[in-house]
């Protein structure tokens, strides 16, 4: 198992098997996306290329806000979705 932390909350635990991918968490509603690490590859050769920064993707995690919330329309409340 490995685990990561999404904000000022308990950490969240994954199967070893399911370790490799991204959160995108919602500041506004709490939504958690996964999404696969090659959503950030721009992002991933950027820091490497011009700071020489490896980033560990497995424990990478982007706040900001969900489409439906920069929609305006209501979310389903926090939970992970795939």
């Amino acid at each position: 198992m490995t685990h990561t932390h999404l904000g000022h909350g308990a950490p969240r635990y994954h199967l070893a098997d399911e370790a490799e991918h991204v959160h995108l968490v919602c500041a506004e509603c709490g939504r958690i996306t996964e999404v696969p690490p090659e959503a950030v590859d721009p992002l991933v050769s950027a820091l490497e290329r011009n700071h020489g920064f490896q980033i560990d993707v497995g424990h990478l995690t982007v706040f900001g806000r969900c489409e439906s919330c920069r929609a305006g329309a209501p979310a389903g409340g926090p939970g992970p979705t795939a």
